[in-house]
């Protein structure tokens, strides 16, 4: 049985979790302890090593980062395909990565739900709160952000932002 560590509010785990349903891989999905307070240890710890969701354990393998976990489930279950054959096909689905119209997507949105997260129990404004007091630890995926900021990056955005120099661009559509 495939394992999914994850949180029903990371869109990581949500789109590791789509993949499975896509392909029709029957899979348990589970949500560490202390996901989200930089304290995770035990058996997530081990195979987590940023402490971080999402992690597909199969026969014991485990892998982290949510793109190479697609390319992992791709690679052991090719059939059905989660991308067209043509490149700019692949290309345009890699861009958009979710579709809401899709029973999986639906499937998951169901199960955050069943849980209590999603509604007026837990949402993402709850999740913002316990940012605010210091009871959620916010963690940056990207590497290149991780190192800008340990390099002292942070003051040269901030001053680039207060003189109008700095640019970012227009989301995607």
């Amino acid at each position: 049985m495939i394992t999914v560590y994850d949180h029903p509010l990371s869109p990581y785990g949500q789109k590791v979790k789509i993949a499975l349903l896509e392909k029709g891989i029957e899979f348990a999905a589970t949500q560490p302890d202390a996901i989200g307070s930089g304290t995770t240890g035990g058996t997530f710890a081990d195979i987590s090593p940023r402490g971080k969701v999402p992690v597909l354990v199969d026969a014991g393998f485990a892998v982290f980062d949510s793109t190479v976990i697609l390319e992992y489930i791709e690679d052991c279950w090719p059939e059905p395909a989660l991308l067209p054959g043509n490149p700019a096909d692949r290309a345009r689905v890699r861009m958009l990565e979710r579709a809401n119209g899709r029973n999986s997507v639906a499937a998951c949105l169901k199960a955050a739900q069943a849980v209590g997260f999603d509604s007026g129990a837990v949402s993402l404004e709850t999740v913002r709160g316990a940012l605010e007091q210091g009871l959620f630890k916010c963690g940056y995926r990207d590497h290149r952000l991780e190192w800008m900021i340990k390099s002292g990056g942070l003051t040269v955005v901030e001053a680039g932002l207060a003189r109008g120099n700095i640019r970012f661009i227009e989301p995607f559509r």
